[in-house]
């Protein structure tokens, strides 16, 4: 009979946690034995996080009162991917697999005491446009199957006193209040928060050399043209930890003349430091899809760039000719930065503008920024091809041969190690261009104004002692560790 019993209520346990998840029954229709049959069962019936295939968080921003949704979806080939911004990689790896399984083996722990009338006390109240800024406001998360089948529905409430690692949750459609164990700090609405936002994801002990081109876009009668301001090589030594010049022109009138530094200027290291640290800590602010006809480069037909040229100039882009050159190609308002790697991978940065929509919500300016990467293989020469040795009369012939054997050995590892080298390059620049070819980023301004310096923040006159400059190098170090380093002041965009 105690069998009988005992058999019972283990299938009137199963049941209730089907019915629960199947058709979402009211508090109304579960009575007190079965309530208390819940505690201990599993959340939720989902534990494969592989068939999970859309992913949506609704909450109430805590500032403004405003609804916020964000969803990502997984596309065929199995990819996460933002659809409010263009289908953009959610691609902050962690946070999309903490996310998804946050939910997979937590135990309903306990039941609230409650009705539909106390989900506000327990914060569970579905996040909607009508109750957006009221109290009780929960956070709302579904998890969907590639058929559209919910896996997860749940609000998530109020922590709970006793033990603030709990919370109250409730499933979308009933009113009965769970207690389980559950960090909802993850569940960010922040288009930031799902994304890799380094975007160069660089390191600066492989940095080479820096190439600043200053310049300006005008319209004239034969078209867009390109009016240089000045070019500066500037090049680091991660080894040595110092700056030097390589070529240095300045252009007046149009005439190119020599910018090299004179005997009473000296680079600026501080600046410098801080420009190095800005290309390493260069951040996503946002992203927008390119058009149609912008790939990973920046060449382009006239037919394609004139179609753009509406488009590409509110954004501080535009199509037009360098010098003497008939092919056109795009321009940036706002300059250039080239950023040479040791392995002769290089990432051209073209600055564009600053427009009402790139203010970010703290008030803060951003700036529109395009970026390609290509490859320079004077990086990695071919080693210079050994002298032989030549056996003559008299000689070890097999010993001649054995070090023949042995130059012939070492020039080839070395020819290996150069081809390797160029190949990994070759696949990086592709990869790169394939990641960056579908969009324009969007940068902090700050972050423009310590990489694309002016030729009178670049150098500096040599007006302190050397005590000065020896201590102003030191803390400049301190300066470039220090993430709140300040910001280095640049001219504005119609000065530069």
């Amino acid at each position: 009979m105690e069998r009988k019993k005992t058999s019972i209520a283990v299938a009137l346990a199963l049941a209730v946690t089907v019915l629960a998840t199947v058709t979402r029954p009211k508090q109304a229709e579960f009575d007190g034995s079965e309530v208390e049959l819940l505690v201990g069962e599993s959340l939720v019936d989902f534990d494969d996080p592989g068939i999970a295939a859309s992913l949506e968080i609704v909450n109430v921003d805590t500032e403004s009162g405003e609804l916020r949704r964000f969803k990502i979806v997984r596309n065929i080939g199995g990819s996460w991917t933002i659809p409010s911004h263009a289908n953009y990689p959610a691609d902050a790896e962690y946070r999309v697999r903490d996310v998804s399984t946050l939910f997979i083996g937590q135990k309903i722990l306990d039941i609230a005491p409650s009705t539909a009338k106390k989900h506000e006390y327990f914060g569970v109240l579905e996040p909607t446009a009508d109750n957006a800024g009221e109290d009780g406001v929960g956070i709302l998360v579904k998890i969907e199957d590639r058929k559209g089948d919910e896996l997860v529905a749940l609000v998530i409430g109020k922590a709970n006193k006793a033990d603030p690692t709990q919370r109250f949750v409730r499933k979308l459609g009933q009113d009965l209040v769970l207690v389980t164990r559950v960090d909802p700090s993850i569940l960010s609405t922040d288009f930031n928060d799902w994304i890799e936002k380094d975007l160069l994801q660089v390191t600066t002990l492989d940095l080479q050399n820096v190439q600043l081109r200053d310049y300006s876009v005008v319209e004239t009668e034969e078209g867009t043209r390109l009016v240089n301001r000045s070019i500066m090589d500037i090049q680091w030594d991660p080894l040595r930890g110092k700056w030097t010049t390589g070529r240095m022109v300045t252009y007046k009138q149009g005439q190119e003349t020599d910018g090299s530094l004179t005997p009473d200027e000296e680079l600026n290291v501080v600046a410098l430091n801080k420009m190095k640290k800005a290309l390493d800590d260069l951040a996503i602010v946002d992203v927008r899809p390119k058009p149609q006809g912008l790939g990973g480069g920046f060449q382009a037909t006239q037919a394609e760039i004139d179609e753009l040229e509406k488009s590409l100039k509110s954004l501080g882009f535009r199509g037009g000719t360098v010098g003497s050159e008939t092919v056109p190609r795009l321009l940036a308002d706002n300059g250039e930065a080239i950023v040479t790697m040791r392995d002769g991978v290089r990432y051209i940065l073209k600055f564009g503008a600053i427009t009402a929509k790139n203010i970010s919500e703290l008030g803060e300016q951003n700036r529109v920024l395009m970026v390609t990467a290509e490859l320079d293989d004077s990086k990695s020469p071919m080693p210079p091809k050994p002298t032989l040795p030549v056996a003559k009369d008299g000689d070890d012939v097999e010993a001649i041969a054995a070090q023949r054997q042995r130059i012939e050995k070492e020039y080839q590892r070395q020819l290996d190690l150069r081809n390797d080298g160029l190949s990994t390059a070759r696949r990086l620049v592709l990869a790169l261009n394939d990641r960056f070819g579908a969009w324009y980023y969007v940068i902090s301004d700050d972050s423009y104004q310590q990489i694309m310096l002016g030729r009178d923040e670049v150098i500096q006159s040599r007006t302190k002692s050397g005590a000065d400059r020896s201590s102003e190098a030191t803390d400049t170090t301190d300066a470039v560790d220090d993430t709140d380093a300040a910001n280095t002041t640049s001219p504005t965009d119609e000065t530069r």
